[in-house]
Protein backbone atom coordinates (compact mmCIF):
# COMPACT_ATOMS: atom_id res chain seq x y z
CA UNK A 1 0.00 0.00 0.00
CA UNK A 2 2.58 2.21 1.22
CA UNK A 3 4.92 2.15 -1.95
CA UNK A 4 1.85 1.94 -4.09
CA UNK A 5 1.29 5.55 -3.16
CA UNK A 6 4.73 6.79 -4.24
CA UNK A 7 4.66 8.65 -7.85
CA UNK A 8 8.55 7.92 -8.08
CA UNK A 9 9.36 11.28 -10.33
CA UNK A 10 6.11 10.74 -12.06
CA UNK A 11 4.62 13.91 -13.55
CA UNK A 12 1.34 15.32 -12.01
CA UNK A 13 -0.75 18.36 -13.23
CA UNK A 14 -2.80 20.33 -11.17
CA UNK A 15 -4.81 23.02 -11.77
CA UNK A 16 -6.12 25.90 -9.69
CA UNK A 17 -2.25 25.60 -8.13
CA UNK A 18 -1.45 28.80 -6.24
CA UNK A 19 -4.45 28.38 -3.59
CA UNK A 20 -6.63 25.88 -1.07
CA UNK A 21 -7.27 22.66 -2.13
CA UNK A 22 -5.01 23.34 -5.62
CA UNK A 23 -1.90 24.04 -3.21
CA UNK A 24 -2.31 21.74 -1.19
CA UNK A 25 -2.45 18.89 -3.57
CA UNK A 26 0.96 20.13 -5.06
CA UNK A 27 2.36 19.81 -1.56
CA UNK A 28 1.10 16.65 -0.80
CA UNK A 29 1.79 14.96 -4.32
CA UNK A 30 5.50 16.29 -3.99
CA UNK A 31 5.94 14.80 -0.96
CA UNK A 32 5.04 11.63 -2.15
CA UNK A 33 7.70 12.17 -5.29
CA UNK A 34 5.77 13.48 -8.13
CA UNK A 35 7.18 15.59 -10.23
CA UNK A 36 4.11 19.13 -10.14
CA UNK A 37 3.22 21.18 -13.37
CA UNK A 38 1.35 23.32 -11.63
CA UNK A 39 -1.30 25.60 -13.88
CA UNK A 40 -2.91 28.80 -12.57
CA UNK A 41 -4.33 32.67 -13.61
CA UNK A 42 -1.75 34.03 -10.91
CA UNK A 43 0.98 35.37 -12.65
CA UNK A 44 3.12 35.57 -9.72
CA UNK A 45 3.08 32.25 -7.89
CA UNK A 46 5.32 30.53 -9.92
CA UNK A 47 8.67 32.96 -9.33
CA UNK A 48 9.61 31.27 -6.43
CA UNK A 49 9.92 27.52 -5.57
CA UNK A 50 8.37 25.68 -2.67
CA UNK A 51 9.49 22.93 -0.53
CA UNK A 52 7.74 19.80 0.91
CA UNK A 53 7.78 19.11 4.78
CA UNK A 54 10.74 16.11 3.14
CA UNK A 55 12.43 18.84 0.98
CA UNK A 56 11.17 17.95 -2.10
CA UNK A 57 11.17 21.13 -4.23
CA UNK A 58 7.98 22.28 -6.47
CA UNK A 59 7.03 23.08 -9.57
CA UNK A 60 9.05 21.57 -11.82
CA UNK A 61 7.04 23.60 -14.06
CA UNK A 62 4.70 26.44 -13.56
CA UNK A 63 2.42 27.68 -16.33
CA UNK A 64 0.09 31.03 -16.28
CA UNK A 65 -2.62 29.62 -17.61
CA UNK A 66 -6.52 29.92 -17.48
CA UNK A 67 -7.84 26.62 -17.22
CA UNK A 68 -11.01 27.38 -19.21
CA UNK A 69 -9.87 28.98 -22.32
CA UNK A 70 -9.34 26.23 -25.08
CA UNK A 71 -6.17 28.44 -26.51
CA UNK A 72 -4.57 28.01 -22.88
CA UNK A 73 -4.95 24.30 -22.26
CA UNK A 74 -4.08 23.47 -25.66
CA UNK A 75 -1.04 25.68 -25.32
CA UNK A 76 0.09 24.57 -21.84
CA UNK A 77 -0.73 21.02 -23.05
CA UNK A 78 1.43 21.18 -26.14
CA UNK A 79 4.58 22.00 -23.76
CA UNK A 80 4.03 19.29 -21.70
CA UNK A 81 3.81 16.90 -24.26
CA UNK A 82 7.25 18.32 -25.93
CA UNK A 83 9.11 18.59 -22.07
CA UNK A 84 7.75 15.30 -20.56
CA UNK A 85 6.13 13.38 -23.03
CA UNK A 86 3.82 11.81 -20.77
CA UNK A 87 2.16 11.97 -17.06
CA UNK A 88 0.64 10.27 -14.39
CA UNK A 89 -1.81 12.24 -13.16
CA UNK A 90 -4.31 15.27 -13.60
CA UNK A 91 -6.01 16.66 -11.25
CA UNK A 92 -8.63 19.32 -12.09
CA UNK A 93 -9.01 22.04 -8.89
CA UNK A 94 -9.59 25.63 -10.93
CA UNK A 95 -13.28 26.27 -10.38
CA UNK A 96 -15.02 29.47 -9.03
CA UNK A 97 -17.88 30.33 -7.03
CA UNK A 98 -20.45 32.89 -6.23
CA UNK A 99 -24.14 33.84 -4.63
CA UNK A 100 -26.87 34.65 -7.60
CA UNK A 101 -30.64 33.98 -7.43
CA UNK A 102 -31.95 32.67 -10.46
CA UNK A 103 -34.71 34.91 -10.48
CA UNK A 104 -31.85 37.83 -10.79
CA UNK A 105 -29.22 35.58 -12.20
CA UNK A 106 -27.60 36.78 -15.69
CA UNK A 107 -25.88 34.73 -18.19
CA UNK A 108 -22.80 36.27 -17.64
CA UNK A 109 -22.39 35.19 -14.51
CA UNK A 110 -23.81 31.76 -14.79
CA UNK A 111 -21.04 31.72 -18.06
CA UNK A 112 -18.55 32.37 -16.33
CA UNK A 113 -18.97 29.76 -13.11
CA UNK A 114 -20.03 27.26 -15.94
CA UNK A 115 -16.75 28.09 -17.91
CA UNK A 116 -14.51 27.89 -14.75
CA UNK A 117 -15.72 25.33 -12.80
CA UNK A 118 -16.93 23.25 -15.57
CA UNK A 119 -15.93 23.78 -18.83
CA UNK A 120 -12.30 23.50 -17.30
CA UNK A 121 -12.54 19.89 -16.27
CA UNK A 122 -13.91 18.65 -19.68
CA UNK A 123 -11.17 21.16 -21.32
CA UNK A 124 -8.20 19.93 -19.75
CA UNK A 125 -9.60 16.02 -19.38
CA UNK A 126 -9.57 16.11 -23.54
CA UNK A 127 -5.88 17.92 -23.98
CA UNK A 128 -4.36 15.87 -21.43
CA UNK A 129 -5.98 12.43 -21.87
CA UNK A 130 -3.67 11.58 -24.90
CA UNK A 131 -0.62 12.26 -22.05
CA UNK A 132 -1.54 9.99 -19.26
CA UNK A 133 0.05 6.18 -19.01
CA UNK A 134 -1.59 3.62 -20.80
CA UNK A 135 -2.69 1.99 -17.54
CA UNK A 136 -1.56 3.45 -14.85
CA UNK A 137 -2.90 7.55 -15.57
CA UNK A 138 -5.52 8.55 -13.12
CA UNK A 139 -7.82 12.05 -13.87
CA UNK A 140 -8.80 12.79 -10.19
CA UNK A 141 -11.35 16.35 -10.63
CA UNK A 142 -12.72 18.09 -7.67
CA UNK A 143 -16.37 18.59 -7.37
CA UNK A 144 -18.39 19.34 -4.17
CA UNK A 145 -21.20 18.56 -1.79
CA UNK A 146 -23.06 20.79 -3.94
CA UNK A 147 -23.51 18.22 -6.44
CA UNK A 148 -25.89 16.62 -4.30
CA UNK A 149 -27.62 19.42 -2.04
CA UNK A 150 -27.94 22.96 -2.48
CA UNK A 151 -29.39 26.25 -1.01
CA UNK A 152 -30.37 29.57 -2.18
CA UNK A 153 -27.94 31.63 -4.46
CA UNK A 154 -26.06 28.76 -5.52
CA UNK A 155 -28.12 27.55 -8.72
CA UNK A 156 -24.82 27.66 -10.95
CA UNK A 157 -22.33 26.61 -8.79
CA UNK A 158 -24.67 23.41 -7.59
CA UNK A 159 -25.19 22.81 -11.63
CA UNK A 160 -21.31 23.29 -12.43
CA UNK A 161 -20.34 20.79 -9.70
CA UNK A 162 -23.66 18.33 -10.40
CA UNK A 163 -21.84 18.65 -13.59
CA UNK A 164 -18.39 17.13 -12.52
CA UNK A 165 -19.31 14.08 -11.33
CA UNK A 166 -21.55 13.47 -14.65
CA UNK A 167 -18.77 14.18 -16.37
CA UNK A 168 -16.34 12.18 -14.66
CA UNK A 169 -18.67 8.97 -15.04
CA UNK A 170 -18.73 8.99 -18.61
CA UNK A 171 -14.89 10.15 -18.87
CA UNK A 172 -14.04 7.17 -16.66
CA UNK A 173 -16.19 4.64 -19.72
CA UNK A 174 -14.11 5.96 -22.05
CA UNK A 175 -10.52 6.46 -20.64
CA UNK A 176 -11.28 2.96 -19.50
CA UNK A 177 -10.25 1.54 -23.04
CA UNK A 178 -6.80 3.52 -22.04
CA UNK A 179 -6.42 1.73 -19.19
CA UNK A 180 -6.97 5.16 -17.16
CA UNK A 181 -9.09 6.10 -14.17
CA UNK A 182 -11.22 9.13 -13.31
CA UNK A 183 -12.64 10.00 -10.10
CA UNK A 184 -14.31 13.17 -8.63
CA UNK A 185 -13.54 14.69 -5.08
CA UNK A 186 -16.37 16.05 -3.43
CA UNK A 187 -15.36 17.91 -0.28
CA UNK A 188 -17.83 19.55 2.07
CA UNK A 189 -16.77 22.90 3.68
CA UNK A 190 -13.12 23.75 3.58
CA UNK A 191 -10.75 26.21 5.29
CA UNK A 192 -9.77 28.17 2.10
CA UNK A 193 -8.66 31.74 1.18
CA UNK A 194 -11.42 32.70 -0.46
CA UNK A 195 -13.86 31.48 2.57
CA UNK A 196 -12.01 33.33 4.61
CA UNK A 197 -12.57 36.56 2.48
CA UNK A 198 -16.11 35.23 2.35
CA UNK A 199 -16.57 35.15 6.11
CA UNK A 200 -14.46 38.73 6.45
CA UNK A 201 -16.87 40.07 4.21
CA UNK A 202 -20.38 38.83 5.38
CA UNK A 203 -21.09 36.90 2.60
CA UNK A 204 -20.38 33.54 4.62
CA UNK A 205 -21.30 32.28 8.41
CA UNK A 206 -18.54 29.85 9.25
CA UNK A 207 -19.34 28.41 12.15
CA UNK A 208 -23.43 27.45 10.49
CA UNK A 209 -21.48 26.11 8.23
CA UNK A 210 -19.06 23.56 10.30
CA UNK A 211 -22.54 23.21 12.77
CA UNK A 212 -24.11 21.26 9.97
CA UNK A 213 -20.72 18.88 9.91
CA UNK A 214 -20.78 15.95 12.18
CA UNK A 215 -17.27 16.66 13.27
CA UNK A 216 -18.40 20.36 14.06
CA UNK A 217 -15.19 21.67 12.09
CA UNK A 218 -13.87 22.68 8.55
CA UNK A 219 -11.85 20.01 6.77
CA UNK A 220 -8.40 21.66 6.01
CA UNK A 221 -7.64 21.85 2.65
CA UNK A 222 -4.02 19.30 3.24
CA UNK A 223 -7.35 16.52 4.03
CA UNK A 224 -8.90 17.02 0.78
CA UNK A 225 -5.31 16.51 -0.85
CA UNK A 226 -4.42 13.09 1.07
CA UNK A 227 -7.90 11.37 -0.87
CA UNK A 228 -7.31 13.40 -3.97
CA UNK A 229 -3.07 11.80 -4.15
CA UNK A 230 -4.46 8.29 -3.02
CA UNK A 231 -7.04 8.35 -6.09
CA UNK A 232 -4.22 9.46 -8.44
CA UNK A 233 -1.82 6.79 -6.96
CA UNK A 234 -1.70 3.38 -7.82
CA UNK A 235 -3.22 2.70 -4.32
CA UNK A 236 -6.30 2.89 -6.01
CA UNK A 237 -6.16 0.93 -9.02
CA UNK A 238 -9.30 -0.33 -9.04
CA UNK A 239 -11.50 2.37 -8.19
CA UNK A 240 -12.90 4.45 -11.51
CA UNK A 241 -16.22 6.45 -12.52
CA UNK A 242 -16.55 7.23 -8.12
CA UNK A 243 -18.13 10.40 -6.80
CA UNK A 244 -16.00 9.97 -3.52
CA UNK A 245 -17.92 12.21 -0.83
CA UNK A 246 -15.51 13.83 2.14
CA UNK A 247 -17.34 16.44 4.36
CA UNK A 248 -16.74 15.68 7.61
CA UNK A 249 -20.64 13.81 7.65
CA UNK A 250 -21.90 16.66 6.45
CA UNK A 251 -24.71 14.88 4.30
CA UNK A 252 -25.68 11.57 6.49
CA UNK A 253 -28.26 13.62 7.88
CA UNK A 254 -31.07 15.99 8.15
CA UNK A 255 -31.27 19.24 10.14
CA UNK A 256 -29.43 20.46 13.12
CA UNK A 257 -26.39 18.05 14.94
CA UNK A 258 -27.65 17.23 18.01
Amino acid sequence: MIDSLQFRGSVAVVTGAAAGIGFACCETLADLGAKIVAIDKNPTFGRELRKTTKGNVWPDRYYIADASLESDVSRVASRVAKEYGEIVALVNVAGIAGNQLISSMDTDFWNRVIANSLTSVFLMSREFLPLLKDGEGSIVSVSSTYAFSSRANKAAYSAAKAGIVGFTKTLAIEASKMGIRANAVCPGPVISPRRIENSASGADNPEEAAARTLLGRFAEADEIANLVAFLASRAASYMTGSAVVIDGGQLTHIGAVT
